[in-house]
């Protein structure tokens, strides 16, 4: 401000470039009623163990 006697183009007041812009709103999760463990077409233990793998993997890679 001492060289040229006026402000920075960056810190005029109502300068918009280097403000902070809002978030996008993330989509509201709708849940439904489900049908139960009875009417799963896989057995409960067989979804498990597919889980418990695919988390294990991936936690053994991250750890490498």
């Amino acid at each position: 401000m001492e060289e040229t006697g006026a402000v920075p183009p960056g810190n005029v007041r109502g300068e918009t470039r280097w403000t902070r812009r809002a978030r996008a709103a993330k989509p509201e999760i709708k849940l439904t009623p489900g049908k139960g463990a009875a009417d799963l077409t896989v057995p409960l233990e067989q979804i498990l163990d597919a889980v418990v793998k695919v988390v294990f993997s991936h936690a053994t890679t991250q750890a490498c």
